[in-house]
């Protein structure tokens, strides 16, 4: 499975739907917001993906970050 998105409704409001392309009991993991948390993503994407390279110990293209997982470090944040 693949992760994709998709536009959606909750409520009469628009929403994004992320499929994470892994199953979780049984049915496609997904989270969904609306804009408001979009935009604090997307204003904050580079320590999004600072951490998550942190939690990991790789680049989001799995590339060691030459740091243990965990270890302390400087992150934009």
């Amino acid at each position: 499975m693949t992760a994709r998105a998709e536009e959606t409704e909750y409520k009469g409001n628009q929403t994004i739907t992320i499929y994470t392309g892994h199953i979780y009991r049984g049915e496609e993991e997904s989270i969904s917001f609306g804009l408001r948390k979009a935009q604090a993503i997307d204003d904050c994407i580079d320590a999004i993906r600072a951490w998550i390279d942190k939690q990991t110990g790789q680049t989001r293209h799995g590339e060691p970050t030459g740091k243990h997982p965990k270890q302390d470090e400087d992150v934009p944040f």
